[in-house]
């Protein structure tokens, strides 16, 4: 089965989040081969710099990583180093997060498939030739020199010049450029190394992003501040993410206490000695659940904050609007709504749906949009994005900073004009097929994102950050909830931000209309040539059908009876993609078919 992932995009308004718009998404594999073929330059190098600003339309920040390029394996340079844009940043107070877009950290080292993007800045390096990951997050392999290994959100090559730049050539029919000497040999130091020793983690169950404190008992950390690396949730843990400074509060020879970074999963933790020694610890780590934090520098020191939900829209929370082309498909539109309903039935959070919007873009601009992507918007191998943008505040008379939601965006993968391009949804609420993808769980995983829950690693929750063909899951486990409730807990109280808290959402107000959603009106079989049946044990009365191609245009439409079940020739209609609206007595929800 090929993998599909997450893609969850967070807006920090004030800070950089995540992914700092933060875009969380489901992902699917791009191969080496694809990649290769997309990218106009694939280099090795190592992040020397970093820089964020505003587009020059003020709608996304960047931030520009400078690349000292080593070796370049496809594409031509001007310069040995090369600037490489990626989504999300931090300017000023504000601050943009986009997950899984693919997210740098100062000294990262390893290849990097990229194309040319002409970004238009409005202050930052004019004229100066930009790069953009050809394949969002999957657009970077980092290097374990200690282990002389090489790991990307889906591959792991375990000897870099044979195996990765081996694999290279068979694709490309040719060697490297050596633009600065640099090697890949592996440059663990036993000696060191057989110093440093990991011989406990307390508690071995945590969660992340939340300030909670982990103990690391051992030797051989040294008494000065090395660092501390956990698996990174947002790449399934291929590689590592470290903490900021500010998050290892105190460190000795033989124990170490660390605030667990929100992208921390379940997996061994690394203790890093200021020499380069490192050790990874020989039992795992068990993230429960993981909260989207902004990282923002706070006088000189980058702090990791926890955000909340505020009464944005002046009537309870968030107002949400569908684009026009989202709302016309009905059976996308009811998952959604099932998926909304699962979080604000469970945690009460605050979210409404209330008409439609022309905008047809996920940009920073006061709507909290539900929308399709156009052709080849999300980055191949996305299901999905969720986009949250942040605003925050000092606390008066304090040198404390409040950071709250201020947007958020949602954009589904679409098929292309031609219909041949895009993701294969089953919209539900019947399970997908081997050769679909449930919108269902695409959604409450992107709303997840919204909630402010990051990823995690456990394959059975769906907030990990990929989702396979043929599976589906909807439901809320206890982690869930448990991170949900507490960001809910402290957005419904009063801030010193001048905003209003969040009110609790009252379930028992969902229309009648959103309610049929979960009706017992049944439509069966999902693929036909021939014929379908109806079921209704609803006790609602059933009015008309409605089909509907993939572009939106009626293609049927027939009177129902009240029968218990009833048959509807389909015979006549060309093989495709369907969706069919059923209208009632008290509202109309949709269900997809393919006609073979």
């Amino acid at each position: 089965m090929r993998n599909i992932t997450f893609k969850g995009l967070v807006f920090i308004f004030i800070f950089f989040c995540h992914t700092t718009i933060q875009a969380q998404s489901l992902l699917h594999e791009v191969s080496l081969s694809k990649k290769i073929e997309i990218s106009s330059l694939l280099v090795e190098g190592k992040v020397i710099d970093k820089h964020s600003f505003w587009d020059a339309d003020i709608k996304h920040i960047y931030t520009s990583n400078t690349i000292e390029v080593y070796k370049v394996f496809k594409g031509k340079l001007v310069n040995t180093t090369i600037e490489v844009l990626t989504l999300g940043g931090v300017v000023g107070m504000e601050a943009e997060k986009v997950s899984p877009s693919l997210q740098l950290q100062k000294d990262n080292i390893g290849m990097f498939f990229l194309k040319n993007e002409d970004i238009k800045h409005n202050e930052f390096r004019k004229g100066t030739v930009n790069y953009m990951p050809s394949a969002g997050a999957q657009s970077y392999y980092a290097y374990n020199l200690n282990e002389g290994t090489a790991a990307g959100v889906f591959q792991k090559y375990d000897n870099i010049s044979k195996t990765l730049y081996g694999e290279i050539s068979k694709v490309t029919n040719s060697g490297y450029k050596e633009v600065k000497e640099f090697s890949v040999k592996k440059k663990e130091n036993a000696a060191s190394k057989a110093a440093l020793a990991i011989t406990s983690l307390s508690p071995t169950s945590i969660s992340a992003g939340t300030k909670s404190v982990l103990t690391i008992s051992g030797s051989g950390f040294g008494d000065t501040k090395g660092n501390v690396k956990f698996r990174n949730a947002d790449t399934g843990g291929f590689f590592g993410t470290e903490v900021l400074k500010s998050q290892i509060l105190t460190w000795s020879d033989t124990k170490v206490t660390v605030e667990v970074p929100d992208a921390a999963g379940t997996g061994k933790v690394q203790v890093v000695a200021t020499g380069g020694a490192s050790f990874n610890s020989s039992n795992n780590l068990a993230i429960t659940y993981a909260e989207i934090n902004v990282p923002y520098e706070n006088n000189g020191v980058e702090v990791a904050y926890q955000v909340q939900h505020i009464n944005a829209d002046g009537s309870g929370g968030y107002i949400w609007k569908m684009h026009t082309d989202f709302d016309a498909n009905f059976a996308a539109k009811a998952s959604f709504v099932r998926a909304m309903n699962t979080w604000r039935c469970s945690t009460d959070i605050y979210w409404e749906i209330d008409g439609t919007t022309e905008v047809d873009e996920a940009v920073k601009d006061e709507t909290n949009i539900i929308r399709f992507d156009n052709d080849d918007e999300l980055p191949d191998g996305t299901a999905g994005r969720c986009t949250s943008y942040y605003s925050g505040c000092y606390i008066e008379n304090t040198t404390n900073v409040w950071w709250f939601v201020a947007e958020l965006d949602i954009v589904f993968d679409n098929f292309d004009a031609l219909g041949i391009n895009g993701t294969n949804w089953e919209f539900g609420p019947a399970t997908p097929s081997n050769n679909e993808f449930d919108f269902e769980s695409v959604a409450v995983h992107e709303l997840g994102h919204g909630h402010q829950l990051g990823h995690v690693m456990d394959s059975n929750d769906f907030m990990r950050r990929s989702i396979t063909n043929g599976s589906s899951n909807r439901v809320t486990n206890t982690n869930n909830l448990a991170a949900a409730n507490d960001v809910q807990s402290r957005s419904v109280v009063f801030n010193d931000c001048g905003q209003s808290p969040m009110n609790n959402f009252d379930c028992s107000s969902l229309s009648v209309e959103d309610n049929l959603l979960a009706s017992k009106i049944i439509l069966f079989p999902s693929y036909t040539d021939k014929e379908i049946f109806i079921s209704n044990t609803s006790l609602l009365s059933l009015k008309e059908i409605k089909f509907f191609d993939i572009r939106g245009l009626l293609v049927k439409k027939e009177a129902l009876s009240n029968a218990l079940t009833q048959k509807m020739d389909v015979e006549q209609l060309h093989s495709g993609i369907y969706f069919v609206q059923i209208n009632t007595e008290k509202g109309s929800f949709s269900r997809k078919i393919i006609i073979e």
